[in-house]
């Protein structure tokens, strides 16, 4: 094994390969070694090709996707609020008392802090004309 002097005078003195002549390249791990690497890798894409592909996000094509949306969500989208647990208990058993449920509470409480500052909710209807 030849090793390449340092020293950029010593490295000048060398012939140079030709541009078009392929660097040596000595395998690192031997034939056997890349071979199983090599066998390995096309199982593994096998195997991926078998495989159900699992899709995300807006494009997804797996039975929740799927299923419609009810007519009452047709064009709305969904919004989330982290509450303590007794919060939401005592939104479902104030809706309960009042013969409502959580999704026009909701909208209701939106009016509310819409309206106190100085604005109307978006979205055309109003909670009291969906009112039970």
């Amino acid at each position: 094994m030849s090793r390449t002097p340092k020293s950029p005078e010593k490295r000048a003195a060398l012939p140079s390969a030709p541009a078009s002549a392929a660097p040596a390249v000595r395998p690192s791990r031997g034939l056997a070694a890349a071979s199983r690497a090599m066998g390995k890798a096309a199982r593994d894409d096998a195997a991926a090709a078998e495989r159900p592909k699992l899709s995300r996000g807006p494009n997804r094509t797996d039975t929740a996707a799927s299923k419609p949306k009810p007519a009452t969500r047709q064009g709305k989208k969904g919004l989330v609020l982290y509450v303590d647990p007794e919060v939401t208990l005592a939104l479902r058993l104030l809706a309960l008392e009042h013969k409502s449920d959580v999704q026009k509470m909701g909208r209701q409480a939106l009016e509310l802090l819409f309206a106190e500052y100085g604005k109307a909710l978006p979205g055309g209807t109003t909670a009291s004309s969906t009112a039970l």
